[in-house]
């Protein structure tokens, strides 16, 4: 890694790693109480929850329908909270991959995650949310035709590196640190 304007430290760069996996497990544990709250209201009170969040959580009522329909969505993807809570996808990664998948048939979806994710869980995916959600589409387009072969996981067409090895999940330029 390359400092842009000043010096960065491992120690540095490390506490701000460490501040975004914290906050996306955070943000697992919310929407999971979100989804609880949802799941456990009367039918007739299930219109009420977005307004419940929004005074627990002194935000908006349209943030909190926002963070509710989120989490509906989110919770009906168990590959990307564990991904979130692993630490391999930072909140942003997570939200572009769910917006690509969310409307593929559930085996279509696990197959364009394996492709894209890999079984590797080693340490995050280093694309930026856009890289990602590029590389979630050429994997969707690929596994939605069972006669075109398989590409692998493909990194994003801006990417300029050229590896010889593909690892087994997208990998950006940058050097890991």
């Amino acid at each position: 890694m390359r400092d842009l304007l000043f010096p960065l430290t491992p120690a540095l760069t490390g506490a701000l790693r460490a501040g975004a996996r914290a906050q996306a497990v955070g943000l697992v544990q919310e929407y999971r109480a979100i989804v609880r709250m949802l799941e456990t209201a009367e039918p007739e009170q299930r219109q009420f929850v977005a307004g419940e969040v929004a005074c627990v959580l002194h935000v908006s009522p349209h943030t909190a329908t926002g963070r509710l329909n989120t989490a509906v969505r989110l919770s009906a993807q168990p590959r990307l909270v564990a991904a979130l809570e692993q630490g391999m996808l930072l909140v942003g990664h997570a939200l572009a991959v769910l917006d690509e998948i969310e409307h593929l048939a559930p085996p279509h979806a696990a197959l364009v995650l394996d492709q894209v994710l890999g079984f590797d869980t080693t340490g995050p995916v280093e694309l930026t949310p856009g890289e990602l959600r590029a590389a979630v589409r050429t994997a969707g387009t690929a596994t939605s035709n069972p006669t075109a072969p398989s590409p692998g996981p493909a990194p994003p067409a801006a990417s300029t590196s050229a590896s010889p090895s593909a690892p087994s999940r997208p990998r950006s330029h940058r050097a890991a640190s």
